[in-house]
């Protein structure tokens, strides 16, 4: 069987969504290969599916042949197209939200005796040099013989299942971040994937030593990386040479020279550093990470970023001039690095170090905080979230609440449709999770753009303005009803609200209003607990807008979402770069229609708030407020500074003792 699709996939099949998509693969048994171009690659191979360079808008086949093949098909082509496929909850900056630097000029001297690089990961350090330059491996040459083939085939397996055994004992842990846990995830399926072992076995049995063919192969996937015309993937080389460098170890049964000797505060200095030994550093005593190698997306890059260590990668031969440094000041935003800084430059660097220092605590005051606008409302920051993973880091970061739980990831994830007992159990562990303060659940907004195995969508020109959200849910209460119920059961648990995307009209509301009676109806008379929620809307069409006066009357509340809200009233499509400029929630007549909301939800008494990206930003908070506005939902990461931004536009009312 075949099938073509259109790759939906945010920036395409790169390391964590190629893992992932293999992990579904496998779970079918019909082989099944992806085509592209004319080039086909097993999809359960991660290293030749990102070999292939799948990217986002990619048209691309799949074949499958076995009993499963339509089952198989059906759930691959659905993570396709799917943009968060493979990204989600554990790819978000854990502890940082900071943007991504832009990559700096090519490595070269800096100012006043420092050394450029590839700013990797922004900040400011100033340490002790730690000097990371762990032996390197050399091939022997040598030629096995016969009766040495077999057992150099064991040793080699062997070594791969020591290595894979260690990855899955950190996972098992619970010291790494869910950004780490996912680049460990992915470096472990390189390490046993069948396209590389496969042909390391064969050039074991062709004679090559275990190590020889370890290295020989590896070096030639890693090459294959380099030559791919997109720089995500190019860095995947130097994922591949530190799996090598791991079974290398493994095989001649030599301890690595650890990042865990660190025992104080300092910058790393290393020719490499694999993604694997940087997370089981000590990483809250890592000021700074300063590579010879390595580029802004390469998985160091993002570790470092998850953690807020600012990183220099890429300084190439200038690496040289840092080999007898006791001490380091870098510029992560810059891509800067000294060594042995003057006591004037040291000075600055102290300054830079205690003014960041000074901005994070700044903002780490107001975890707590209940803001307020000037007249004394309450504003509640609240988080976004799509999983319970995402719990632990939205209350770490202080949210009152939650202001959009994303239901459709879990469909997504299950790769069905889930029974109403698992949403009940996810919906009401998030409920507990966060009472007394309001969790706000939206119901299924699903798509032909982002489909859900187990549910046919009929194809369609433009999906973003077609059968989704609360129409599609409304013409299938056997998805519809089973959310329902299970809300009503969650409800009993902490303060449930539920909120309808895609509202248009009065109707939709009203219908499923009737459809709430009839599922609280059937659970009174199964005798299951249940508790009736607050109902309100997402209003992100300009329908919604016109006929808020209206909607404000049926509901319980608005929750406002920007990001689809200006792509409709601008009629600029949000993915299409060529129309970027349109879509800026603070052209006038997207903030006209959020004002229109606002006032028609003043008149009626119910709450207004907002869970698009908009509601982070700094420069518009303060309009928000003044429009009404008394709840904002945001990323985790983003909670602090909004709370910052609240109460010193009403420095009267809410600000941290």
């Amino acid at each position: 069987m075949e099938r073509s699709t259109v790759v939906r996939v945010h920036e395409g099949l790169h390391a964590r969504p190629a893992t992932r998509f293999v992990k579904l693969a496998k779970s079918f048994a019909s082989d099944v290969e992806i085509v592209k171009n004319g080039k086909a690659a097993s999809a359960k191979s991660s290293v030749k599916l990102m070999l292939l360079a799948v990217k986002e808008n990619d048209t691309v086949a799949l074949r499958a042949e076995g009993e499963d093949a339509a089952a198989a098909l059906d759930a691959l082509v659905a993570f396709l197209e799917n943009p968060d496929s493979g990204l989600g909850e554990d790819d978000a900056p854990a502890a940082s939200s900071k943007p991504h630097p832009a990559p700096a000029a090519d490595a070269s001297e800096g100012a006043a005796g420092g050394v450029q690089g590839i700013a990797a990961s922004e900040g400011v350090a100033l340490a002790a040099a730690f000097h990371h330059f762990p032996k390197t491996f050399a091939p022997t040459h040598r030629r096995l013989r016969d009766e040495e083939i077999a057992g150099e085939l064991d040793a080699f397996r062997c070594a791969v299942a020591t290595v894979q055994q260690s990855m899955q004992a950190a996972l098992a842990g619970d010291r790494l971040s869910d950004t780490d846990r996912s680049i460990i995830a992915a470096l472990s399926d390189i390490a046993g994937d069948t396209a590389i072992t496969e042909e390391i076995a064969d050039a074991i049995a062709q004679g090559y030593t275990a190590l020889d063919a370890v290295l020989s192969v590896t070096e030639t996937t890693a090459s294959a990386f380099g030559r791919v015309s997109d720089v995500y993937l190019n860095a995947r080389a130097d994922d591949v040479k530190a799996i090598a460098r791991q079974i290398c170890l493994a095989l001649t049964g030599e301890r690595d020279v650890g990042l865990d000797a660190i025992s104080g505060p300092v910058v790393v200095l290393a020719e490499d550093i694999g993604a694997w030994d940087l997370a089981r550093a000590p990483l809250k005593l890592v000021r700074g990470v300063v590579c010879a190698h390595g580029g802004a997306t390469s998985h160091i890059a993002i570790i470092a970023r998850a953690h807020g260590i600012p990183a220099v990668l890429g300084l190439g031969h200038a690496m040289e001039s840092l080999a007898g440094a006791r001490e380091i000041a870098l510029d992560g935003s810059l891509g800067q690095v000294f060594a042995d800084p003057s006591p004037a430059l040291r000075q600055a660097f102290e300054a830079k170090v205690a003014a960041a220092a000074k901005e994070e605590e700044g903002l780490r005051r107001f975890r707590d905080v209940v803001p307020k606008a000037a007249d004394g409302t309450v504003i509640e920051v609240a988080a976004n979230i799509g999983s319970l993973e995402e719990i632990q880091a939205a209350k770490e970061a202080g949210a009152m609440g939650v202001g959009l739980f994303r239901t459709e990831l879990l469909f997504m994830k299950h790769g069905g449709l889930p029974s109403e007992d698992m949403q009940y159990e996810i919906y009401a562990e998030a409920a507990r999770a966060f009472a007394p303060h309001p969790v706000i659940i939206r119901t299924l907004d699903i798509g032909g753009d982002k489909p859900v195995s187990g549910i046919a969508f009929p194809p369609e020109q433009n999906p973003f303005l077609g059968w989704r959200g609360v129409r599609m849910c409304l013409d299938r209460p056997d998805i519809f009803k089973p959310q329902l119920k299970a809300l009503l059961r969650a409800a009993a648990h902490g303060a449930v609200k539920v909120m309808l995307p895609m509202v248009s009209t009065l109707e939709e509301v009203r219908r499923t209003r009737a459809l709430i009676d009839e599922c609280a109806g059937e659970l009174a008379a199964a005798g299951v607990p249940f508790r009736r929620f607050p109902l309100g809307v997402m209003i992100e069409t300009p329908a919604a807008v016109l006929v808020a006066a209206a909607l404000a009357r049926e509901v319980d509340f608005f929750s406002i979402g920007t990001n689809d809200l200006t792509q409709y009233v601008m009629a600029a499509d949000r993915m299409n770069p060529q129309v970027a400029a349109l879509n800026d929630v603070a052209n006038p007549a997207v903030l006209a229609a959020i004002e229109l909301t606002a006032s028609a939800g003043r008149a009626a008494g119910i709450m207004v708030g907002m869970c698009g990206e908009a509601a982070a930003r700094p420069d518009l908070i303060p309009v928000f407020v003044r429009m009404g506005l008394t709840e904002l939902s945001m990323s985790p990461a983003s909670i602090p500074r909004a709370k910052k931004c609240i109460v010193e536009a009403a420095p009267a009312a809410g600000r941290p003792s």
